[in-house]
């Protein structure tokens, strides 16, 4: 039992505050015994996290500066519990193959539907495909069991939606079916707008903040303002059908990948070609831009995950192990989280490119992907949610982790 479970999020992050900078151990200590404590120290202090990790060097050598040496051997930890110290929960309910996950940033907004709603690190988002074409909301009570918030049946609205991105500002949303692309409102339940300058079939599509970028057969990317519907920026190099798309405000770039294999990096602001992403073999699939890592994520139809230098477009790490395309990936920290058809989820370090576990997913055809602080979650096509649940009930002294940690990373 959690003892930590009754404290007010606020609360323990004061706590960790002075704690880090008094007793550095404790907090290793505490994060290992409470599941509570260890979200606080991973999900609302990732830049304690950067430092840490940062300051180990190419080789995974630990660093000697004494804050960032204590992260790092926290960090270390985290990564043996993903390989022995897990649970699955599946979250059962859609008729038709799941096509996103999402977990909304932490905000309260009135629906006019079902009044007051609050989204937090224990909401889960989940999207079907066609025919079912619905928007699931699960949530974790604290004992961790989740249960279904709400439904949103769309299928009278979309007959046939190929992708779905939501907002930072959920749960406004961007669908992509057949030649358009529908801006969605969750809380009015209704369209809020319409893209039509598609000359076929859209196949991706990505929202952030209110702007929306998109592609698909017609090789072109666009890129849109939500609120006034003004055309920002337009892009007509790919030589193939577009597969995946990423926007990234603060960076100012704009990624979209194609059948041929190749991404391309625009400036957002000034429309420049910065640099083509070339090394896959086939379909680029997704693109994911890690957060505390300057680091591009890709997957593609050659069962492979690539990560590139962000400034320079260098290709860091070639991610082999799956046997079948890889249809997602995700990250947290230093830690990347990919899966595609076949039905193994491999966790990375995304410094040495090394496979540091892997998980049994027991379905093919993982199609979304998400990693959080303490979870991962899986969307597949056997209509199922999967939530790997991250347990920390093993107490172990510092001393103890001092020594594994040096033995596995020297």
């Amino acid at each position: 039992m959690d003892d930590l479970l009754a404290v007010p999020d606020d609360v323990l992050s004061v706590v960790f505050t002075r704690l880090i900078s008094i007793d550095p151990e404790a907090v290793v200590v505490i994060s290992t015994v409470s599941r509570r404590f260890l979200q606080i120290t991973l999900n609302d202090h990732e830049n304690l996290w950067r430092v840490a990790t940062q300051s180990c060097d190419c080789k995974g050598n630990i660093p000697q500066n004494t804050s960032a040496r204590h992260w790092y051997l926290h960090h270390c930890r985290y990564v043996r519990l993903w390989k022995q110290n897990y649970s699955i929960t599946t979250l059962k309910g859609h008729q038709a193959g799941i096509i996103t996950v999402h977990v909304p940033q932490p905000r309260k907004f009135y629906s006019f539907n079902s009044g007051p709603q609050t989204f937090d690190e224990r909401t889960i988002v989940s999207v079907s495909t066609t025919p079912e074409n619905s928007i699931k909301v699960w949530n974790q009570h604290p004992n961790g069991d989740w249960n279904l918030r709400s439904t949103a049946q769309l299928s009278h609205l979309f007959k046939n939606w190929a992708a779905v991105s939501f907002s930072n500002s959920f749960p406004i949303c961007a669908v992509a079916q057949e030649k358009s692309v529908i801006i969605y409102d969750l809380m009015t339940s209704a369209p809020a707008g319409v893209f039509t300058d598609a000359l076929s079939t859209v196949t991706c599509v990505q929202m952030v903040d209110n702007l929306v970028v998109f592609g698909g057969y017609d090789k072109v990317v666009r890129v849109h303002n939500a609120t006034n519907f003004l055309t920002i920026r337009t892009f007509t190099e790919h030589k193939g059908t577009i597969w995946s798309v990423c926007l990234d405000i603060n960076l100012g770039i704009v990624l979209s990948g194609d059948e041929g294999g190749i991404v391309y990096v625009h400036d957002l602001w000034n429309g420049n070609l910065k640099f083509t992403l070339e090394g896959h073999t086939d379909s680029t699939i997704s693109i994911h831009i890690m957060k505390n890592h300057p680091i591009i994520v890709t997957t593609s139809y050659d069962h492979s995950v690539r990560l590139w230098d962000i400034q320079s477009g260098a290709l860091l790490h070639t991610l082999n192990g799956h046997t079948d395309i890889v249809l997602a990936a995700s990250s947290f920290a230093n830690m990347i989280v990919s899966g595609g058809r076949d039905g193994v989820i491999r966790i990375w370090d995304c410094q040495t490119g090394n496979c540091v576990s892997t998980l049994e997913a027991s379905t093919r055809d993982i199609k979304s992907i998400k990693m959080c602080s303490d979870k991962i979650i899986v969307g597949s096509y056997d209509c199922q949610v999967r939530v790997y649940q991250l347990h920390s009930t093993n107490i172990q002294t510092v001393e103890e982790e001092r020594q594994k940690t040096s033995c596995s990373v020297m």
